[in-house]
């Protein structure tokens, strides 16, 4: 299970334990723990989940950057949205809703079985 958090335009991929280096805020100090406000996808075995919170109907787009072949799908009302039986490959996912700024995603690679 993995997000991609939001901070200050800066998109962050994590899973639990996980440390990232961002541009320090005015009041935390080095080391501290931050909590994300803004999670734009959370995903994990084959299905994500859009935004927090989350977006319903959002366009999502997979594209196989080897092999250029897409995929485009919609996040469900409670933001899902999955894309099964996807070959092993690297791939971006782009995901676009009116009145939000599009998200992608890239150099996502996909091996057996996950």
């Amino acid at each position: 299970m993995y997000a991609v958090v939001d901070d200050r335009n800066q998109q962050y991929r994590v899973q639990a334990g996980d440390r990232i280096q961002i541009h320090l805020h005015e009041d935390v100090q080095e080391g501290s723990t931050l909590t994300f406000d803004k999670v734009c996808l959370v995903g994990g075995e084959g299905q994500g989940r859009i935004g927090s919170p989350y977006v319903s109907g959002a366009k999502v787009t997979v594209t196989n950057t080897e092999t250029g072949v897409r995929r485009e799908i919609q996040s469900n009302s409670d933001g899902y949205y999955a894309a099964p039986l996807l070959i092993r490959g690297t791939y971006s996912v782009a995901v676009q809703q009116a009145g939000f700024k599009e998200s992608v995603r890239s150099g996502l690679s996909l091996d057996e079985g996950q």
